[in-house]
C-alpha cells in the first residue's frame, strides 16, 4: 500500500485524474486521509467546506466540470492548474498547492546546501 500523502497528491493532480478514475473504495479512503492532513496542517481552517470541495473535485462538478479547465497547458503543471481555482474552491486550492510543493526527496535541499556552502564558507 502507498503511503496516504503520495495518494492524496496523486488524487489531486489533475494530469493523473484526467487520464485514470478512481475506485470508489480508493476516494473513500483518499477523502479520510485528505481530511485528516488538512486537520492537521490547517487547524483554523474550515474542514468542512474543505470535504465539500474534494466531492467536487472527485465528482467532477462546478468549477471542475468546464471542459476549458482540462486543456492540456493547465494540467501539466498542477500548482499552476490550483491557482486558478482560488477563488471557487480556496481551501481545497491551498491544500493542493500545498501537497504539491512538497519535494519528493531531499536532493533539492540537499542541492541548495551544497551550493550554499560554495558560496559561504566559514572562517
Amino acid at each position: 500500500m502507498y503511503h496516504p500523502l503520495f495518494l492524496v497528491c496523486w488524487s489531486l493532480h489533475p494530469r493523473y485524474v484526467r487520464a485514470n478514475a478512481i475506485h470508489p473504495e480508493l476516494a473513500t479512503v483518499i477523502k479520510k486521509e485528505a481530511s485528516l492532513l488538512f486537520e492537521c496542517l490547517f487547524p483554523n481552517k474550515d474542514v468542512k467546506r474543505f470535504r465539500m470541495q474534494l466531492i467536487d473535485w472527485n465528482n467532477k462538478v462546478y468549477p471542475f466540470d468546464f471542459e476549458d479547465n482540462w486543456d492540456d497547458y493547465l494540467i501539466k503543471d498542477p500548482i499552476y492548474f490550483w491557482n486558478n481555482f482560488q477563488g471557487e474552491t480556496p481551501e481545497l486550492a491551498f491544500f493542493a498547492s500545498r501537497i504539491m510543493s512538497i519535494p519528493p526527496t531531499s536532493a533539492d535541499s540537499e542541492r541548495f546546501w551544497s551550493v550554499i556552502t560554495n558560496i559561504h564558507t566559514p572562517r
